[in-house]
């Protein structure tokens, strides 16, 4: 499921009928009110939760895997442990109200797309 805010109709256009979208036109939602408006959907699965001005390689099938029955949180340490964008959320989280959110450190590649310098730097690193 893709939370489709700004730009939604490019993200739609592109992807097409492969992914399931979510709008809700009061732009202000936080994350936290969109996870609780559509964790119904996940019912017993784990939700992966990304900034969609995020770019990153990121296995998340290794990680989910490691970090079974947790939610976990990457952070990237070597920058003062600044968020990374992406959190795995269990259903325990979701839907048990337990709070195992762990902030694991992983060395990977990302990166913030949300200001111009990031998108410069992105489209340098990626093409």
């Amino acid at each position: 499921m893709i939370n489709t805010g700004y730009k939604g109709e490019v993200i739609h256009n592109y992807l097409g009928t492969r992914c399931t979208y979510f709008f809700d036109p009061n732009i202000d939602l936080s994350v936290e009110q969109t996870i609780e408006i559509v964790k119904s959907w996940f019912k017993d699965d784990y939700m992966l939760v990304q900034n969609g001005d995020t770019l990153t390689d990121l296995d998340i099938d290794a990680l989910v895997r490691s970090y079974k029955n947790r939610s976990i949180r990457f952070m990237d340490w070597d920058d003062q442990k600044v968020f990374a964008g992406t959190s795995i959320l269990s259903p325990t989280y979701l839907f048990g109200g337990i709070n195992d959110m762990k902030d694991v450190g992983v060395k990977c590649d990302w990166g913030d797309m949300g200001t111009l310098a990031g998108l410069k730097k992105a489209r340098k690193r990626y093409g």
